[in-house]
C-alpha cells in the first residue's frame, strides 16, 4: 500500500481497513472516516481565522497610519489603504501556486511553512519605521504566506467529504471571516482601551494611542503560531482515500464501462489550459471581478468611512467585529444555501440583495444602528461570494483541474480589491462617499446582467486514457493509476512504500 505522506498509525490503520473490503463501506469504516474528517475541519477552521486576519487591515489601519506618521509626517491613512489590496492580490495570485507546491512538498508542511512565515512578517513589522519597507513586508509577507495555503483546508476536507463541497467549503471559510471578528477586539484592548478619538486636524491617534502599535504587532504574532500549531496537528491529507468513488450507499461505482475498454469520458476539465479558455471561466471571472467590488470597499475602508461621518473608535470596532461575524457564518450559512438552490439562483440572491444595499446606503448611515446594519449586511453577502465560487468552481472543473482554476478566479477578486482601492484614492474628493457607493451599485449592475447569460453546466468533452484497473486499486491505490493526461512521477518512489 502506498502512503505518500507519512501521517499517523492510525490514518494507516484506517487505510488498511478500506483495502479489506474496497467495494463497501461498512458503518464502522465511515464513522472512523468521519472522525477524521471533523478533524481536519477543526484544524482548517483554525487556520483559516489566521488567514482572515487580512480583513482585520481595515480596523487597525488608523493606529499603523499614525504610528508610521510620526516617523514620516508625508504618511496619511489614505495612503495605508493601499496595503489592503496589495494583500489581498498577493494572496489571490499565490493560491493555485500553493496548490501545486502542496502537492510536491506534502499539505502539511506547507502550512507549516505559512503560518511561520505569517508568524514572521507580524513580528518583524514591529521593528519597522519606514512606511515603504512596512507596506512591502506586510503585504508580501502576509498575501504570499496566505496565498500559498488558502486552498490546502479546503483540499484536506473535501478528501473526506466530497459530496457536500458547499458545506463544507463554507464551515471552513467562515474562520476567515471569523478572525477579524475575534482580532478586532484584542487590537483595540491592546492599542486604544481608553477609546480616544482621532485628532480633529490630521485625523490621526495621538502618542498615546499609537505608541502600542508595536506590542499589538508582536502580541498578534504570538497568537497566530500557537493558533496556527493547533491548526497543524489536526489537519492532515488523506491521498489514499478516494471516497469520491463512492454512490450515496457507499458502495463503489463503476469506473469504466464502455466498449473499448480503454478510454472512458469524464465530464470535467482536463487540463489548466483547456478551463482558462472555456466560456464559464471567463464568466465566473468577470462576475467576480464586478461583484466583490463593493465589499472590498467596505472592508477596507468601513473604518475611514465611519470616521468621517463622526463616529467612535469603539464603535467602529463593535461594527467591525459584527461584519467579521456576519462575513465569517454568512460562509457557512451561503454554502448550505448552495447544496440546495445551485450556483447561479445563490448568486442571483446575492447580486439583488447587494443592488438594494447599494442603492440605499447613502441615506441610512448617519444613524449608527442602520450604518452597523448595513456594514453587516454588506459583508455578509460578500461572505456569501467567497464561500459559492470556490465550491461551484470545483464542482465545475473537476477534481483534477479545479483548485487551481480557482486560484485564478480568486485573482478576480485581488483585482476588485485594488480596484475600489485606486477608485477611492483618486476619486474620494471630487465624488465623495456617495459617489463612490453608486459606483458599486453599477458594478453590481454589470455582474447581474452577466448571470442572466452564464450556464451553471458546461460538457467537457475530452477523452482520456485509462487502464482497466481492479475497483480496489481505483479506491484505495490511486497512486498505481495511469493516466496518461496526468501523471505524477513521485506517486512511484519506492522510499515512500509501506
Amino acid at each position: 500500500m502506498c502512503i505518500r505522506d507519512r501521517s499517523t498509525w492510525g490514518q494507516y490503520q484506517l487505510m488498511k481497513t478500506l483495502e479489506h473490503d474496497a467495494n463497501h463501506l461498512s458503518e464502522e469504516q465511515r464513522t472512523a472516516i468521519r472522525r477524521e474528517g471533523y478533524r481536519v475541519i477543526v484544524g482548517g477552521i483554525c487556520i483559516h481565522l489566521i488567514l482572515g486576519t487580512f480583513y482585520l487591515w481595515g480596523g487597525i489601519v488608523k493606529y499603523v497610519a499614525s504610528y508610521l506618521h510620526s516617523f514620516d509626517d508625508t504618511v496619511s491613512a489614505k495612503e495605508m489603504l493601499g496595503v489592503f489590496p496589495y494583500m489581498g492580490l498577493c494572496i489571490n495570485c499565490t493560491t493555485s501556486i500553493g496548490v501545486k507546491v502542496a502537492q510536491r512538498i506534502g499539505h502539511k508542511l506547507l502550512v507549516i511553512i505559512g503560518i511561520c512565515c505569517i508568524s514572521a512578517t507580524v513580528f518583524i513589522c514591529s521593528f519597522i519605521t519606514n512606511y515603504t519597507l512596512f507596506v512591502l513586508v506586510y503585504s508580501i509577507g502576509f498575501g504570499v504566506s496566505a496565498g500559498m495555503i488558502y486552498m490546502t483546508p479546503l483540499e484536506c476536507a473535501l478528501k473526506y467529504f466530497p459530496n457536500k463541497k458547499g458545506k463544507i467549503s463554507g464551515i471552513i471559510i467562515a474562520g476567515f471571516g471569523l478572525g477579524s471578528f475575534i482580532f478586532n477586539f484584542v487590537t483595540l484592548a491592546l492599542v486604544n482601551p481608553d477609546d480616544k478619538h482621532p485628532n480633529e486636524h490630521t485625523k490621526l491617534f495621538e502618542e498615546d494611542v499609537y505608541s502600542n502599535v508595536p506590542k499589538m504587532f508582536r502580541v498578534l504574532a504570538i497568537c497566530y503560531l500557537a493558533l496556527g500549531g493547533l491548526g497543524v496537528f489536526l489537519i492532515k491529507y488523506p491521498r489514499e482515500l478516494h471516497l469520491e468513488l463512492y454512490d450515496e450507499h457507499n458502495v463503489l461505482t463503476k469506473v469504466a464501462e464502455k466498449k473499448t475498454q480503454d478510454q472512458v469520458i469524464h465530464n470535467e476539465c482536463q487540463s489548466f489550459k483547456d478551463g482558462v479558455k472555456s466560456r464559464p471561466f471567463f464568466f465566473l471571472f468577470t462576475m467576480a471581478l464586478l461583484s466583490t467590488y463593493a465589499g472590498f470597499m467596505m472592508a477596507g475602508c468601513y473604518k475611514t468611512y465611519g470616521f468621517d461621518l463622526g463616529k467612535s473608535d469603539s464603535f467602529l470596532t463593535i461594527t467591525g467585529s459584527l461584519q467579521a461575524l456576519s462575513n465569517g457564518f454568512s460562509r457557512a450559512i451561503w454554502g448550505l444555501v448552495l447544496d440546495k438552490l445551485g450556483f447561479k439562483k445563490v448568486y442571483q440572491i446575492i447580486l439583488i440583495a447587494q443592488l438594494a444595499l447599494m442603492a440605499t446606503i447613502n441615506y441610512v448611515t448617519t444613524v449608527d444602528a442602520l450604518f452597523l446594519i448595513w456594514v453587516c449586511a454588506t459583508m455578509g453577502l460578500e461572505g456569501g461570494q467567497f464561500s459559492i465560487f470556490p465550491a461551484f468552481v470545483m464542482k465545475l472543473f473537476g477534481h483534477k483541474v479545479g483548485s487551481v482554476i480557482y486560484g485564478i478566479v480568486f485573482i478576480a477578486f485581488a483585482l476588485a480589491n485594488l480596484n475600489s482601492y485606486l477608485i477611492l484614492n483618486r476619486e474620494l474628493e471630487s465624488i465623495g462617499w456617495d459617489g463612490l457607493w453608486w459606483i458599486a451599485f453599477g458594478y453590481t449592475v454589470l455582474a447581474f446582467t452577466l448571470l442572466l447569460f452564464f450556464k451553471p453546466e458546461h460538457q467537457w468533452s475530452r477523452k482520456m486514457d485509462l487502464k482497466v484497473q481492479d475497483p480496489h486499486h481505483i479506491a484505495v491505490h490511486s497512486d498505481e493509476h495511469h493516466d496518461d493526461d496526468h501523471h505524477d512521477d513521485d506517486h512511484h518512489d519506492d522510499n515512500r512504500r509501506i
